[in-house]
């Protein structure tokens, strides 16, 4: 996903939002503009033209987090534990967005590593 877009794209439409402020990057300034595709694309190359296209660059650099993380946390109970609090964050009812729209996302239950005192590390 990444490797198909420009590095120069990626704060384009952050920095607009932030910065600019004598134009407005979407067209919903003066009118409520529901888009029902907002945010759900999957398996689409990102587009810097699309409405949705900061919050889907999000989605992919939190899904590739998340997978490093869980790759490094097989051998340290130490990242398992944090991996269990991006699980449980992910699974809040806020996060709903991400977790539809990535399917191949879906956070699995990590469970809090204990040592044999039932304490975390």
């Amino acid at each position: 996903m990444l490797l198909q877009s420009d590095f120069k794209d990626f704060a384009r439409q952050r920095n607009a939002l932030h910065y600019r402020t004598n134009a407005w990057e979407m067209g919903d300034l003066h009118e409520c503009i529901i888009h029902d595709d907002f945010g759900k694309r999957q398996d689409t190359p990102i587009d810097r033209d699309q409405h949705d296209f900061s919050l889907i660059l999000a989605f992919g650099v939190v899904h590739m987090a998340r997978t490093m993380l869980s790759h490094l946390a097989e051998g340290s109970a130490l990242l398992r534990s944090e991996l269990a609090l991006v699980d449980r964050w992910l699974a809040l009812p806020f996060n709903e967005l991400y977790r539809s729209s990535r399917p191949d996302a879906a956070v699995k239950s990590t469970p809090v590593p204990t040592d044999e005192t039932g304490r975390s590390d």
